[in-house]
This record gives C-alpha cells, sequence and structure tokens, in this order.
C-alpha cells in the first residue's frame, strides 16, 4: 500500500447544543452591564409603558416629575425584566443608581435618543421655522 491510500481520521464530531458550544468559547469575557442593559433596553422598547418614561424633553412633561424618576421607573422595569427572565446582572450592580448610569450610556448610544440632543432638535427646528 502507497502512503496516499491511508484513511484520514475522522473529524471530532460538532456540539450538539447551544449550551455545548459556548462551553467551548475561547473568550469567556461576560457581557458588560452596559451591554446586559441595552439588550433589555431594546427588548422593552416597543412597551409603550416602557418608553413614555423617555418621551419628556422638558421637566413638565415628565411622567413622575423628574427627569431622575422617570428614570429609574424605567430602570425598575428593567430590573423587573431581568428578574422574570433569570438574566444575571452582577449583584454590585443591580441596584438603581448604577442601572441608571448604565442607561443613560446606553441611550448616548443612539443618534437623538437622549433627552438633551432630543431637546436641541427641538429647539432648532422651532429656530428654523421662527425665521
Amino acid at each position: 500500500m502507497s502512503d496516499n491510500t491511508k484513511i484520514r481520521p475522522s473529524a471530532p464530531p460538532l456540539p450538539a447544543t447551544v449550551h455545548d458550544l459556548d462551553a467551548l468559547r475561547i473568550n469567556t469575557k461576560r457581557a458588560s452591564l452596559n451591554d446586559i442593559v441595552e439588550t433589555i433596553h431594546r427588548e422593552l422598547w416597543n412597551d409603550p409603558e416602557y418608553q413614555k418614561y423617555f418621551w419628556a424633553i422638558w421637566p413638565e412633561e415628565t411622567q413622575e416629575g423628574s427627569f431622575f424618576c422617570d428614570d429609574i421607573r424605567a430602570v425598575m422595569m428593567i430590573q423587573e425584566y431581568a428578574k422574570e427572565r433569570d438574566i444575571a446582572i452582577p449583584s454590585n450592580s443591580n441596584r438603581l443608581s448604577p442601572l441608571r448610569k448604565s442607561l443613560l450610556v446606553v441611550l448616548s448610544k443612539y443618534e437623538g435618543a437622549t433627552r438633551k440632543s432630543r431637546r436641541e432638535l427641538a429647539e432648532n427646528s422651532t429656530k428654523n421655522d421662527n425665521e
């Protein structure tokens, strides 16, 4: 028999499930708090109850009397969503203050999504209408 006729070894089996695939992942870096908050924020976005806490650009338009309180209500919905779906939020970050800060970071990733940028757009629109 020549060397060309040797049988090649079979490939090892592929992982059977996503869980098995995850176990083989080389980079096991956990999602950051901002990643987790952004994922939940995107899931909640179509809910009018959640979205109403982002609508106000002037203090008198807020649902709860201040931007801060509206942010906290949105964060509480994020906490509830995570709890209902067993989404792990690091225990030292699963408090209102760090979650609110993370939510504000997430909002800043989207053009025109922060209250400040939306207010500036509204003000510029009004200036253009008056010219």
